[in-house]
């Protein structure tokens, strides 16, 4: 009976001990992509040819200012594109 309680205690303190280190340090690792306190924007501008819902992607990063997150002050400039028909 000793020999399990040995063997449950073992693998206790191995869980354990595995449970630690991978949690240690959770808040160490920080996201290399958000701003950093005090850093400045980069200015960005980034064109668009049509008003469409093939951009909706953008128009809702723009809207919501995610950009803004990652350190990027984004411009949304149109670009004219004309289509010449024969």
């Amino acid at each position: 009976m000793k020999l399990i309680g040995d063997r449950l205690r073992v693998r206790f303190f191995a869980a354990l001990l595995v449970a630690l280190l991978c949690g240690a340090g959770g808040d160490a690792y920080a996201n290399p992509y958000l701003a950093k306190p005090g850093e400045p924007a980069v200015k960005v501008r980034i064109g668009a040819c049509a008003i469409t819902g093939g951009f909706i992607h953008l128009y809702a990063a723009l809207d919501n200012r995610l950009f803004d997150k990652y350190g990027i002050n984004a411009k949304h400039i149109i670009v004219p594109c004309q289509l010449e028909m024969r």
